[in-house]
């Protein structure tokens, strides 16, 4: 694997790409999980946009140059005014998506123990869990990226990257376990009910009755 990003470059660039849909993706599969009507619409793919930009600017500098250009562009992207603008955009979508996840899953919950006189909120509650548990993962990758700029990349980089990737990989196979023990706690929560406080709201909001009309 340490190799991987020396032999394969386009694909090792196409690789960085794809931590620009994963906090969509993530909120996509929130909605997946607490709605049971959710489905995925041709809308969606706005969400796509940042993918694509930055491929964009992967083919201007590595996908279709040759093997010397790709090595002076990748030495160059850590003082690059667009990469820093990219990076700064990942942490602003991350931030975005992932308090979008958090609010999804407490109206979700809400709406679920309104309207349920046996409400199961296992797999809301376990979602909510991963949810919060990624979220603290990631400020490791934001102290890696300060380790990386203060010191390079040396040593206790490399311990900091395998701390994370082994937290990320405990997350993921706590809750994928917790999925295969509860298949039925997918099926979600019907996308066309609403929270109690709403409906009393919309009530309120209706045109009083005149006294004239009470009267007849």
């Amino acid at each position: 694997m340490r190799d991987f990003p020396v032999n394969f470059i386009n694909l090792e660039a196409f690789r960085w790409s794809i931590n620009y849909l994963v906090p969509a993706s993530f909120y996509l599969y929130t909605l997946s999980v607490c709605f049971s009507k959710f489905r995925l619409k041709p809308k969606h793919l706005i969400h796509t946009i940042p993918f694509i930009a930055f491929n964009l600017y992967m083919a201007y500098g590595i996908y279709f140059e040759d093997r010397a250009s790709k090595v002076d562009f990748i030495n160059g992207l850590s003082e690059s005014p667009i990469m820093q603008f990219f990076h700064i955009l990942f942490e602003i979508l991350f931030q975005v998506y992932f308090i979008a996840s958090f609010l999804v899953i407490r109206k979700s919950k809400t709406v679920y123990l309104e309207n349920y006189t046996n409400p199961n909120i296992s797999i809301l509650n376990a979602l909510y869990k991963i949810t919060i548990l990624y979220y603290v993962l990631h400020f490791l990758v934001l102290i890696r990226w300060l380790v990386t700029f203060i010191l390079g990349f040396g040593e206790f980089r490399q311990w900091i990257v395998t701390l994370d990737g082994f937290a990320f990989f405990f997350c993921t196979c706590w809750y994928l376990f917790v999925a295969l023990n509860n298949p039925e706690f997918f099926r979600g929560v019907s996308s066309q009910l609403k929270p109690i406080i709403d409906i009393v709201s919309k009530s309120k909001s209706s045109p009083v009755i005149d006294d004239e009309k009470i009267n007849k």
